[in-house]
């Protein structure tokens, strides 16, 4: 027996030592390539951070800064990838959800214009510059360079999700017209040692148009690492991202004659412009952590089991040297203490610090000596517009927040059992030290902004988010305020209000612009102040959903038909109303969304009425295959909508011709079999019945008819 004894635990230790160096092993390398792969993004940060950098959009994403980056439009009855995969943001890291994205509806709108609440146009070309075709205001806070007609397809820090997951999650899409006409998102995330998750996103679109000197190519790379120590108090949430955007401008130019069409292949059509070229980039190392003022409760030590009932329970030991009891090897051996943690619910008080260093660069050069630059062309050299922002940006706060446990949904297949957050107020100081480098000329800028935020769900049906702030230093007197209102009667349906009321300062373009360092215009525009309300009243029951906003905007600055800034007199009002329905028979689905717009002045200029159909039937293949067949078509009243001037990155207004009432009418396949989802889409189909042209952005037209395929593919392993 004893022999038999001394057997086990001599086989005991063997395995413990080849379990324990193994898996010490594994977390050594695993740590180390981390630590390889950190250093590696700090390097490269670091060489390309010679100075301090700068965001010129000032912030986006999150609640203060608008909306995060542009999801498909969602479907209430979507299906939960899993019970286990949570999502949330570092900006309030305790408010996350079950992920829930398999939805097949409105799956084929694969470009980022289409995707958000409202649609925008662009120049005809996926991935090019885009511009509103319903007015909505703008998140503005300090140093603004103000280049946002590539907004869609950058990613903030702000925008980057965090997952809590037990296993590696991973999410593939992908979509194309021919071989140089796709675009590619890759979204990654897996746990590491010790509450450390790792993610990885990739977005890439790469379009060579059909026009000449027409290609675009998008990329946004973001490494990002979340950690949360065993107690749960310290929370930190590190990212790097890299914005990329090249483009090679023609600067529009195409004729509405039908025998281009007929005789003239696309690339061989006349523009203004064949060498042309625009360049942007973003980098961003950004860092944000926070800390729980919370006392930790004591802990009483326990007992551990014998190393024979060790042995008979089959219990790895971390032992290779038995203390003795008068040389009798003593069995007793003490279990590691239990970690003290905070508790999930109640009351929370923290600390939040967040650091970013981001760099912004906006390049625009052609080396032919054009009259289309007009009054831009002051060297026969060609045109060169250079601007680089490096900046430096520190957020200090205090936060206090309630966290409830979360009631079980009943309509909710798998249950949420998350906390729910009931309330949370913030204040602190955002300090941003800015430094530009605009040919010939360098300035620095000092942001301080103080802000505070009010947020609570006294119930299930009822929620209040309030967020203001106010500038100092270079920035006194700017200030931005904005509450929502947000109320299910369940019975009656939903109510939403909003109102946002702000004073912001002109941007660097708007005040100064260089080319080939000789300054084009120097100007000294007073700030603009905004005030936007917004109604919105929904039946989820009979799926109708109407919105009324009404914008009112004093010292409006736009850009006039000879592409220069303009400050307009007096008070512009806007009034717009929003009317969304589904009729639903049988398997047939119509979805309509009907925009109605009217300004009191033309210094902005969008369709009085823009309409989007969809109609689709839903089936199911092969017993296991979802589908929808449909098509949809877009609608405008006409309109002289905005040209666009590579040089400046801007849209301007053009007064040659109108807009017609042109129907851009798509036909589509969605499929999906459990994760994987399957589109085909054939677009503009009316090209084949008329010789014009259209355009969304005059006089850049949009291409011919074409089919696009794509998939998207989530995993979960």
């Amino acid at each position: 027996m004893l022999i038999r004894l001394c057997y086990q635990l001599t086989f005991t230790r063997i395995h413990y030592t080849r379990f324990f160096v193994t898996n010490n092993y594994q977390k050594i390398n695993i740590r180390l390539g981390l630590l390889l792969l950190l250093m590696a993004s700090t390097w490269s940060v670091v060489a390309q951070f010679p100075g301090t950098n700068t965001n010129p959009s000032g912030g986006r994403g999150g609640f203060p800064s608008g909306p995060r980056t542009p999801q498909q439009q969602g479907d209430p009855s979507r299906d939960t990838l899993s019970q286990e995969v949570y999502i949330y943001y570092a900006d309030n890291a305790s408010e996350r959800t079950l992920f829930q994205d398999s939805s097949l509806l409105n799956f084929h709108l694969y470009d980022p214009v289409r995707q958000g609440k409202y649609e925008y146009a662009n120049l005809g070309n996926l991935g090019s510059a885009h511009r509103q075709l319903v007015y909505q205001p703008r998140f503005r806070r300090g140093f603004d360079a103000g280049f946002h007609h590539y907004d869609l397809y950058l990613t903030r820090a702000d925008d980057i999700p965090f997952y809590e997951l037990e296993k590696a999650y991973s999410d593939i899409t992908f979509h194309q017209s021919s071989q140089e006409k796709t675009g590619f998102n890759a979204n990654f995330s897996k746990p590491l040692v010790q509450n450390t998750y790792l993610g990885v996103r990739y977005r890439n679109i790469r379009n060579t148009g059909q026009y000449t000197n027409q290609a675009s190519r998008t990329n946004s790379f973001i490494t990002s690492f979340s950690y949360q120590s065993k107690n749960k108090k310290y929370r930190s949430y590190l990212s790097f991202i890299s914005n990329t955007v090249e483009q090679k401008e023609n600067g529009g130019g195409i004729l509405n004659d039908g025998n281009f069409r007929k005789s003239i292949l696309p690339v061989g059509r006349p523009v203004n412009t064949n060498t042309g070229e625009s360049r942007y980039f973003e980098r961003d190392l950004n860092y944000t952590h926070f800390y729980v003022l919370e006392k930790l409760p004591t802990l009483k030590k326990t007992k551990g089991d014998s190393l024979r009932e060790m042995v008979t329970k089959g219990t790895e030991i971390d032992s290779l040297n038995l203390p003795t009891q008068s040389g009798v090897p003593d069995f007793t051996v003490p279990t590691p203490p239990p970690v003290a943690s905070i508790s999930e619910t109640g009351r929370k008080f923290t600390a939040k610090h967040n650091l970013s260093l981001r760099k912004n660069t906006y390049k625009y050069f052609d080396e032919s000596n054009l009259n289309y630059y007009d009054q831009f062309l002051v060297d026969d050299r060609g045109v060169r517009n250079y601007i680089e922002t490096d900046q430096i940006e520190n957020t200090f706060s205090l936060r206090t927040y309630k966290l409830a446990e979360k009631a079980p949904n009943f309509f909710v297949r798998n249950k949420d059992k998350s906390p729910d957050q009931k309330d949370l107020i913030e204040v602190g100081l955002t300090h941003t030290f800015t430094n530009i480098n605009q040919e010939p000329i360098d300035s620095t800028v000092n942001n301080l902004f103080l802000f505070g935020k009010i947020a609570f769900t006294p119930s299930d049906r009822l929620r209040i988010n309030t967020y203001g702030h106010f500038g100092t230093l270079r920035q006194i007197g700017d200030y931005y305020l904005k509450g929502d209102f947000l109320w299910d009667t369940r019975k009656l349906g939903k109510i939403e209000l909003s109102v946002i009321n702000q004073l912001y300062s002109p941007t660097l373009f708007q005040r100064s612009f260089y080319v080939f360092q000789q300054n084009v215009w120097q100007n000294d525009f007073k700030k603009t102040s905004e005030t936007n309300l917004s109604a919105s009243y929904s039946i989820p029951k009979f799926k109708v959903n109407l919105t009324a906003n009404y914008h009112l905007i004093g010292n409006f600055i736009y850009q006039d038909a000879s592409a220069n800034p303009v400050q307009a007199d007096g008070i512009l009002n806007i009034l717009q109303l929003k009317a969304e329905n589904q009729i639903d028979v049988g398997r047939f689905h119509l979805q309509n969304t009907v925009y109605l717009q009217q300004a009191s002045s033309d210094v902005i200029r969008f369709p009085e009425i823009y309409s989007i159909h969809r109609l689709y039937m839903d089936l199911r293949l092969f017993k296991v295959m979802k589908t929808q067949l449909g098509g949809e078509v877009r609608l405008n009243t006409p309109y002289l909508a905005d040209n666009f001037q590579p040089l400046t990155g801007h849209f301007f207004q053009q007064n040659e011709q109108e807009v017609p009432l042109y129907p851009i009418a798509d036909v589509f396949l969605n499929f999906r079999i459990q994760q994987f989802r399957f589109f085909l889409i054939i677009e503009n189909l009316y090209d084949y019945f008329t010789p014009n042209f259209h355009y969304t952005s005059y006089p850049y037209a949009i291409p011919d008819s074409q089919m696009r395929f794509g998939f998207r593919w989530l995993f979960l392993d």
